[in-house]
C-alpha cells in the first residue's frame, strides 16, 4: 500500500513538473547572429543565451590576412585546413555582429606621402 501511494505521488511530481520545466526551454529569448556582408557554413540564425555558437568560414585565399570582430572586439579564430576558420564564443543576451576584414598581403602597403606643392 505505501509502495502504491508512493509510486502514484512519485508520477504525479513527475507529471506536473515536465510542462512547467519545458515551457520555460520554449519561452527563453533567443538572439541574432548578423554576418557583416560574408556567409559562414554550418550557421543557425538564432541562439539562446549561453549557448555556444561555432561559424566556419573556408573561403580562405592565399596571402591574405583575415581579421575576425564581434561587435567591433577582435576573436582571435582556430584554423584548420579542411574548415578553414573557427569562430567561437558563448552566446550574451544581446543581437551580435560578427565581421571579416581582409588584407591582400601581396601589395606592399608604402605609408601615406604628403603632397609637397611647390
Amino acid at each position: 500500500m505505501k509502495a502504491k501511494l508512493f509510486l502514484i505521488l512519485f508520477t504525479f511530481m513527475i507529471v506536473a513538473t515536465t510542462p512547467v520545466e519545458a515551457c520555460k526551454k520554449a519561452r527563453q529569448k533567443t538572439y541574432t547572429v548578423e554576418m557583416d556582408g560574408f556567409l559562414c557554413e554550418g550557421q543557425k540564425k538564432k541562439y539562446k543565451e549561453g549557448e555556444q555558437v561555432v561559424l566556419y568560414y573556408s573561403m580562405v585565399a592565399t596571402d591574405t590576412d583575415y581579421t575576425f570582430l564581434l561587435d567591433g572586439e577582435y576573436i582571435r579564430p582556430d584554423y584548420n585546413h579542411e574548415d578553414g576558420y573557427i569562430i567561437r564564443f558563448t552566446m550574451p543576451d544581446h543581437d551580435v555582429k560578427v565581421s571579416v576584414i581582409t588584407r591582400n598581403t601581396m601589395i606592399l602597403e608604402q605609408p601615406e606621402r604628403e603632397i609637397i606643392k611647390e
